[in-house]
């Protein structure tokens, strides 16, 4: 079952690999947004499995699905930045107010700019890894390097120049786990799909 789970991740990571290619428009940054959260719970899974099951590979899969649900989780925050950014642009359903976008993005922005240097430091001590590691540190570091850290300095200016007259009470608890916590998945295409090549009628 844990093989299962790796074919969803790495089919997941081809699908938005391929819509980040594209002209990105409201309903591929959804998707995008649904594929990686609901990756990271299927690494969750797989490296319960390995740590269950010890094996000589076992230290190998726990390091490559914690790289792996790292970098589903900056593409999960990605994915949300970049749709506050859409609304405000009007190029996507107004779900939010505009305080709450401004509060959400510095977050965010703050997040994945941090990341970014992180991810920088551990690209440069990765010589001395294996390849699957090295190069997973190295991919997470190039969507990070194009994702818009323009915009997202741009977006933290914004909010320090209007932070003084936002509602504190109102987002006094707001962080990173309450903006992540809004994201609810819907169906889960990728098993859909697979499911649909395969002939299979259940996979649980």
């Amino acid at each position: 079952m844990a093989l299962y789970w790796l074919l969803e991740v790495n089919y997941a990571s081809v699908i938005i690999e391929k819509m980040l290619c594209d002209s990105l428009n409201e309903n591929f940054v959804k998707m995008i947004q649904e594929m990686a959260t609901q990756s990271m719970e299927k690494l969750e899974k797989v490296k319960s499995y390995f740590q269950r099951f010890n094996c000589p590979m076992t230290g190998e899969v726990v390091e490559w699905t914690d790289i792996a649900k790292n970098h589903f989780d900056i593409v999960m925050c990605w994915s949300i930045f970049k749709l506050n950014c859409m609304m405000d642009d009007n190029m996507a359903e107004m779900t939010k107010d505009i305080e709450t976008r401004t509060v959400e993005n510095n977050i965010l922005a703050n997040y994945l700019l941090d990341k970014k240097d992180d991810m920088e430091k551990k690209v440069s001590k990765s010589h001395h890894k294996n390849f699957n590691t090295s190069e997973n540190l190295r991919h997470t570091l190039q969507f990070l390097a194009t994702s818009g850290e323009y915009e997202m300095k741009k977006q933290i200016t914004k909010y320090e120049a209007v932070k003084d007259s936002l509602n504190k009470d109102r987002f006094r608890n707001t962080n990173l786990d309450t903006v992540r916590a809004h994201v609810v998945p819907g169906s889960d295409k990728v098993t859909q799909r697979l499911k649909q090549c395969a002939g299979i009628e259940s996979v649980n």
